[in-house]
C-alpha cells in the first residue's frame, strides 16, 4: 500500500526501498509516483482546490514545494550511499567557518549540505551540497554547487583560480580582492576553456601546477569544473547539484587524478610559496 504519512521517519523508510540511488530525479519520481502515491493525489488537489479559489499559479508553488521537499530527502541520501561505498563518514550539515574558499564569501543564506568526509593520500577530503544567494524577494537567486575539499598539511598557497568558461557568469573578479590577483596568460589551445587567476606574484610557481600536461587532462575530463586554492586547500566545483552517481564519481576520480599527477609538487611548493611570503597578503 503507498505511504500516507510524509513525516520524516515514514520519508526515511521511503528512502530505504529506492535501494541504490543512481539518478536523484529519476528515484524522486519514482517516490513521488509509487510509494506516496495516495499523499501526491492529495498534495494535487489541494493545489486544485486552492488555485480555484485564490490563484492558479498555486497549483504550480505546491507541486513545486512538495517535489523539492521529496527531492532534498533523496540528495541526502543519495551522497549518505556515497559515503558507505567509500567507507567514508556522511554528516547532514558543515560550519560555514570551516571553508576557506573564497567561493564562501559571496552572497547570502550560504548553506553547505551532505558532507561526505573520508581520506586520500593521508589527504582529508570533502565533497559537499554548497549554495548560496543573491539578491532578494521578485530578483533573488540561488546558485547551487557541489564542491570538492582536499586539504594539505603543510603548504599555504597563494589565492590560486582555474575558473571554467562554463562558470564565468560567476564573475572571477567578484570573489574578493580584485587588487590583488592577476590574470595569467594560458596558451591559446587552453584559452577556450578556461581563465587562471593568482595573488600577484606568484605566476611562475602557478603555472608549475597548471602545466600543459594538467590543463589537457583536465579540458578532457572536467572542463566543466572550477578549481580553487585557497589557504591550505584546494576546491573543486560543479555549479550543480551533482543528482547522478556516474558524475559524482567523475569529480571524485578528478581529484585522484589531481593527486596523483601533482600531489608530491604541491606538497613541495610549500618552501616556494614560504620564499616568496613577502608578495602574499594574507
Amino acid at each position: 500500500m503507498p505511504d500516507n504519512n510524509l513525516d520524516p521517519t515514514n520519508v526515511q523508510d521511503g528512502l530505504k526501498s529506492l535501494g541504490p540511488i543512481e539518478n536523484v530525479n529519476a528515484s524522486t519520481w519514482t517516490l513521488i509516483k509509487n510509494k506516496y502515491r495516495s499523499k501526491s493525489i492529495a498534495v494535487l488537489i489541494i493545489a486544485v482546490f486552492v488555485a480555484i479559489f485564490l490563484n492558479p499559479f498555486f497549483v504550480i508553488v505546491i507541486g513545486f514545494i512538495y517535489y523539492i521537499y521529496i527531492r532534498n530527502k533523496v540528495q541526502a541520501e543519495f551522497m549518505r550511499q556515497f559515503a558507505t561505498a567509500q567507507k567514508f563518514e556522511y554528516a547532514e550539515n558543515m560550519p560555514l567557518d570551516a571553508v576557506k574558499g573564497r567561493l564562501f564569501k559571496l552572497g547570502h543564506s550560504q548553506t553547505i549540505e551532505n558532507v561526505v568526509s573520508g581520506n586520500y593520500q593521508n589527504r582529508p577530503l570533502k565533497i559537499f551540497n554548497y549554495q548560496y544567494t543573491v539578491g532578494g524577494g521578485k530578483n533573488q537567486t540561488t546558485h547551487q554547487f557541489t564542491v570538492l575539499e582536499i586539504s594539505f598539511s603543510e603548504t599555504i598557497f597563494p589565492h590560486i583560480l582555474l575558473q571554467s568558461e562554463t562558470m564565468m557568469r560567476f564573475d572571477a573578479t567578484s570573489w574578493g580582492e580584485k587588487n590583488q590577483d592577476t590574470e595569467i596568460n594560458l596558451e591559446e589551445q587552453f584559452r577556450k576553456n578556461y581563465h587562471l587567476f593568482a595573488t600577484d606574484g606568484y605566476e611562475i610557481e602557478v603555472l608549475q601546477i597548471f602545466t600543459g600536461e594538467m590543463l589537457e587532462f583536465l579540458g578532457q575530463k572536467g572542463s566543466n569544473f572550477s578549481i580553487e586554492f585557497a589557504e591550505n586547500r584546494m576546491y573543486i566545483y560543479d555549479d550543480l547539484f551533482i543528482s547522478k552517481i556516474t558524475e559524482l564519481r567523475g569529480i571524485f576520480g578528478l581529484a585522484e587524478k589531481i593527486l596523483d599527477l601533482s600531489g608530491p609538487l604541491l606538497d613541495r611548493l610549500h618552501d616556494d610559496f614560504a620564499a616568496l611570503d613577502p608578495y602574499y597578503k594574507k
